[in-house]
């Protein structure tokens, strides 16, 4: 183990639950329970591979004390019912098997809901009808007797926590649910006890702080999990936060799990792509600076752990808790502990995880194609080791090398250029997200020489395979190749792909992009790192960044904003020259003129050469084709379908 990561390894203690170590595996909505909120097996197998990996903590997903008004879109795991402490207490017998001690986290959503999820037309309830601006329908105030039966849930919940054999509860009092909104001037507006003075609106943290003490006893660890800011005009302040963790260390607090923002200020809750780790830890620290109970700190720590052992070191926390970093790769902490750093496979901060929730399904990762299917135990010893030749190797054919590998075949990749990575090799060339591309191909890179993959780098396989290869199976995997926009002059323009793989070389001070995707994006921000240029980016629908996930194209559209990167919707393209863009806009055609025209029109599959396919039907040799080489996609979609591939064959 590297030393400078010791501190992360030692034995630590909240209250009497006694940690292997200073790592907590952040709550995550998985969507894995039932429709009625039951754990299920996909639960379970997702917790024991995170437990296997090496963390000492977890602290379990957003567990639902209001089933009626208080839970989180789609199934979160409920604890509103004494019935439900069957299935948890499989969940905390699975984990301590392993070694690790595990918490719920009590939630309810409050205003940060919709009438939709509630059903029967009914409002979401908070203290005061204060409507979220992204994330939730008006909500009517709360009555006092009904702010009593809340506090009775948690209470109520954090008993079965107990009797379900978990090992401690946590009060999810930050991103703007129930007991942040209390607590915040900007949604709790009431002039009763329950609002108005700092300490009025503390009332509700502290009164469920102090009856779940007096049900769960002296000895039961309550973590308290907060916004040290919610970064929102008229929100809560790091002072007033400072000011509620003293009064909660006095109600029985046991330790403080730091973050910030509501959704209202949603980017503040996912640190993104291209920012370094730690921009939540001052906030950390400075509660660390008020309170005598540990302090848990958090904002994309997995990406550096030598970082984390830094401010663990330094006294800013005393744990660090790591999120998505363990869904792209859950053995990170064992992995770190052994020394297999190259092994790790490292969560690039896109936030696909959350949009693909948002979209209604369950949590899985654009990397890891084992989420959510590890009760599933797909990677078995093959029962007929084979033969595979996997020709392409970019993400999809890398992926299927490494699993197929892993199962026990003999893989050879072939690739045409020099260099394994495909598109990411252009996909990496804005600075913003250099380093998370490039982990990719490191990972994978590793991966393949450790695993004994016969590469074959600057082959390029036409109509047979090349002297020497022998294959029982071949799959093909080369990919797409870049799409120019289907009209007059399109010889005219340059594809982004080639832009960004040449170094922006040849390419002028005036720039127009035709096409406003993710790419689009990722092009322009690209150009416009060289100072002195202008890029205009041209869009014919009203959207800009419509494949990108919501999160990202905020980051993205920001940084665009910050260059000074112009764009124009419901401009459609006619006609280009060789200096000259022509389109038709909403106010009748336009021309713009520039040095350099780029195409981000997307991708189209790369055909097969006809004699290859011809050549291996007669041989009787089974021919896959999957990634891009099918249907140009996004990377989740090259990395399922290699992985499953390989599962396959």
């Amino acid at each position: 183990m590297d030393k400078n990561l010791a501190v992360l390894f030692e034995a630590f203690q909240i209250n009497k639950m006694k940690l292997r170590n200073r790592i907590v595996m952040a709550p995550m909505h998985t969507k894995f329970a039932s429709e009625t909120g039951e754990v299920t097996d996909r639960m379970i197998g997702y917790l024991i591979e995170r437990a296997r990996g090496g963390v000492g903590l977890i602290v379990y997903e957003n567990t639902c004390i209001d089933w009626q008004y208080g839970r989180a879109a789609g199934n979160p795991t409920t604890i509103h019912d004494d019935l439900n402490r069957s299935g948890l207490s499989n969940v905390a017998l699975a984990v301590h098997r392993h070694g690790v001690k595990i918490v719920t986290q009590l939630h309810h959503t409050g205003r940060q809901n919709l009438r939709s999820n509630i059903g029967g037309g009914l409002q979401p309830v908070a203290p005061s009808p204060v409507k979220s601006k992204i994330g939730g329908d008006e909500p009517r105030a709360l009555e006092e007797q009904e702010i009593e039966n809340i506090i009775q849930m948690y209470v109520d919940a954090a008993r079965r926590t107990k009797d379900a054999g978990f090992d401690g509860v946590e009060l999810h009092g930050a991103h703007g649910y129930l007991l942040t909104q209390f607590f915040s001037p900007y949604t709790n507006r009431r002039t009763d006890k329950w609002g108005g003075s700092l300490r009025n609106r503390a009332r509700f943290p502290l009164e469920v702080v102090r009856r779940i003490r007096a049900e769960v006893g002296p000895d039961f660890p309550i973590l308290y999990r907060l916004s040290g800011e919610e970064r929102i005009p008229g929100g809560t302040t790091l002072e007033d936060s400072l000011r509620l963790v003293r009064m909660l260390e006095e109600a029985g607090v046991d330790c403080f799990d730091v973050t910030a923002g509501i959704y209202d200020s949603i980017e503040w809750i996912y640190t993104l792509q291209g920012v370094a780790p730690g921009s939540l830890i001052p906030l950390a620290a400075a509660v660390k600076q008020v309170t005598s109970r540990p302090v848990i700190g958090v904002s994309r720590l997995g990406w550096d752990l030598s970082y984390a052992a830094q401010i663990g070191q330094e006294g800013k926390v005393d744990l660090v808790a790591i999120g998505r970093s363990l869904l792209a790769d859950p053995h990170l902490p064992k992995k770190s502990y052994e020394g297999r750093t190259e092994e790790i496979r490292r969560c690039i901060a896109c936030n696909e995880c959350v949009a693909m929730e948002n979209r209604g399904w369950q949590l899985h990762c654009i990397l890891n194609p084992m989420l959510s299917n590890e009760y599933l135990d797909p990677i078995r010893p093959a029962k007929e080791p084979r033969k595979l030749v996997i020709i392409g190797g970019g993400p999809a054919g890398m992926e299927c090398a490494i699993t197929a590998a892993q199962r026990g075949h003999s893989v050879t990749l072939i690739e045409k250029s020099t260099k394994l990575g495909g598109q990411l090799l252009a996909a990496l060339r804005p600075a913003y997200k250099q380093k998370e591309f490039q982990s990719i191909i490191d990972y994978y890179t590793h991966m393949l020489n450790k695993l004994g993959v016969n590469l074959r780098l600057n082959t390029e396989v036409k109509n047979t395979l090349p002297a020497g290869v022998r294959a029982d199976v071949v799959v093909i995997a080369t990919g797409a190749v870049p799409a120019l926009p289907k009209v007059k002059g399109s010889e005219n323009a340059v594809t982004a792909f080639e832009v960004l793989l040449g170094n922006g070389k040849g390419v002028g001070h005036k720039v127009v992009v035709i096409g406003a995707s993710g790419v689009g994006i990722d092009v322009a921000l690209y150009l416009m790192e060289k100072k002195g240029r202008t890029v205009t980016v041209v869009e014919m629908r009203d959207e800009i960044g419509g494949d990108m996930n919501e999160f990202l194209k905020r980051h993205t559209l920001k940084m665009a904003e910050e260059k000074g990167i112009q764009f124009l919707t419901h401009f459609e393209v006619f006609a280009l020259e060789k200096s000259q863009v022509h389109g038709k806009t909403l106010f009748g055609e336009k021309t713009l003129y520039c040095d350099t025209i780029v195409s981000a029109m997307g991708w189209i599959p790369k055909e097969m050469p006809p004699r290859l396919k011809e050549s291996l039907t007669e041989q009787g040799i089974p021919v896959f084709q999957i990634g891009s080489a099918t249907e140009p996609g996004k990377l989740f979609e090259a990395t399922q379908s290699g992985f499953w591939t390989a599962i396959e064959v």
